[in-house]
């Protein structure tokens, strides 16, 4: 869904219970799925990223997804969308967390 979206929209909360609130009424306007599906991938991988800089982590090339998240495309492009660098991806993401 997320590479479907054609327009951007603004989910600003980042409480997860005030963000359902915010996607219902986004919902009930009739907003297409894939704008809400592409924006809430938009929403966390920004407060992702704000929350590393909070912590004075900068974001170095290449960022690299391990774990299930990295199966997200949508994670995955607004990630790299945000941070401006490339997102590489292990070829068994789900066994690098275990490790």
């Amino acid at each position: 869904m997320f590479l479907e979206s054609r327009n951007r929209i603004l989910i600003s909360i980042q409480c997860t219970v005030l963000a359902q609130s915010e996607i219902t009424i986004y919902l009930s306007r009739s907003e297409p799925i894939e704008n809400i599906a592409a924006d809430m991938h938009y929403s966390l991988a920004k407060r992702v990223i704000q929350t590393g800089e909070a912590a004075s982590i900068r974001f170095k090339k290449d960022i690299v997804f391990s774990g299930g998240v990295a199966r997200n495309t949508g994670m995955v492009r607004a990630t790299k969308d945000l941070s401006g660098e490339e997102v590489t991806i292990p070829d068994a993401p789900q066994s690098m967390a275990s490790l």
